[in-house]
């Protein structure tokens, strides 16, 4: 059953037109749930480069919250995360719910510029509460008739049970970082854990080989999502990157179904064994004729080419994260060779399709190993080949890696 959301909670401002207009923050989930709350993840605005903002905001609507809660900017989701999570409480069991979230930005101390709201629908786990049952009418006796000798019954054969230890899939997303030999990946724990880790619980992954057993990652304990890395593939393939969870019961472990994603390793893949030539046969040579000799022309000497020493990977390029009418956001992964923090001899260039934008090496976000970059000045509901590439600055001169591209359409 579907609940309408409405309860009363504080003071609501009147949205405001301001030069500023937020872009909506996209919702996703449900990334966990119980038999009384829903957990889901919302991207910062664009507006916000990814980082808390001391005059942006984010309000909440649903299950308790039939009027907009103001949950504030998330700065101790840490400040730096582009996609905190939040949780929906006090939900009933086995119920359908919808959930919003917008963005605001505060002026002079009032809130302002309301975004578009974004919604998510999610189900509570459990069955709903029964309805009460009607008192039965008494129904008159009648007198008894001899009751006939009835043929036995054949028993019959038991309908097989549940298995009550079977657990739901995970959900594996990224990639979040790519080298020539590894692919690292973001995992959201299934929803029976809880959002924590659990004794019972635990991860297998596998790259296409045997699964790898790693438990339950005590070590973000508290934390619904975990990184993993797949390591030692190979340069410049594609692989099928599995994951699933087991919960273990008497030593015998109940597995989840699989969850997938395909991604490629960093640089160009290893070249295909070059084959032994096979002997020359050696003929008898032909008695070679006197022949006057022309004189030798002078060759200009061609120049040996220099292979440039300063090359430099593509960087990862995912999305969009975010879109209006005129603009797409997009995630962007640092080239490998930029040991995943801003280095002051690389930086990136974007295009649209016209010229290409230096953007510089992302300083401002210089420990992370990705940015936010946004297109703008776009058309409306128009599809773009957007285009990143990474150079390398020596003595003053570019040297680009191959480019990056991500197919996204405007609003």
């Amino acid at each position: 059953m579907v609940v309408a959301l409405v309860v009363a909670a504080g003071v609501q401002f009147a949205p405001s037109a301001h030069a500023d207009a937020l872009s909506a923050p996209p919702i996703r989930g449900p990334v966990n749930r119980t038999s009384t709350t829903i957990s889901v993840v919302i991207d910062r605005v664009a507006e916000s480069m990814g980082v808390c903002q001391p005059d942006i905001g984010y309000e909440f609507k649903g299950g308790a919250y039939a009027d907009w809660y103001d949950h504030g900017g998330f700065p101790n989701a840490p400040c730096d995360d582009p996609d905190p999570g939040f949780k929906f409480s006090g939900l009933a069991p086995g119920t359908t719910y919808t959930l919003s979230v917008r963005a605001y930005r505060i002026v002079d101390g009032a809130k302002t510029d309301f975004s578009p709201a974004s919604s998510v629908t999610g189900t509570t786990l459990g069955d709903p509460a029964p309805s009460p049952s009607p008192s039965p009418t008494p129904s008159p006796s009648p007198s008894p008739s001899p009751t006939p000798t009835a043929s036995p019954t054949p028993t019959p054969t038991p309908e097989p049970t549940t298995n009550p230890q079977g657990i739901s899939a995970l959900s594996l997303t990224g990639p979040t970082n790519l080298t020539t030999s590894s692919i690292s990946v973001k995992l959201y724990r299934s929803p029976e854990s809880g959002g924590v880790c659990r004794p019972d619980i635990g991860y297998e992954f596998s790259s296409g080989g045997a699964w790898s057993d790693v438990g339950g990652f005590s070590s973000v304990c508290d934390r619904n999502y975990a990184g993993y890395k797949f390591s030692g593939l190979a340069s410049g393939t594609s692989y099928t990157l599995r994951a699933r969870a087991y919960r273990l019961a008497e030593g015998v472990k109940t597995y989840s179904p699989e969850a997938q994603l395909v991604a490629s390793t960093s640089g160009d893949p290893a070249p295909s064994p070059t084959p032994s030539p096979s002997p020359t046969p050696t003929i008898e040579p032909s008695p070679t004729p006197t022949i006057e000799p022309s004189p030798t022309p002078t060759v200009e000497p061609s120049p040996t080419p220099t292979v440039e020493p300063s090359g430099i990977s593509a960087p990862g390029l995912t999305g969009p994260t975010n879109r209006t009418s005129s603009t797409i956001s997009v995630k962007l992964f640092r080239s490998p060779e930029s040991g995943g923090v801003c280095q002051p001899d690389i930086g990136y260039e974007f295009s649209s399709g016209g010229a290409w934008v230096d953007a510089g090496g992302f300083t401002s976000v210089c420990d992370r190993n990705y940015a936010g970059y946004k297109f703008s000045g776009l058309a409306p509901s128009t599809v773009y080949v957007l285009q990143a590439r990474a150079y390398r600055l020596v003595g003053g001169v570019k040297t680009y890696s191959t480019v990056a591209e991500l197919v996204a359409s405007t609003l």
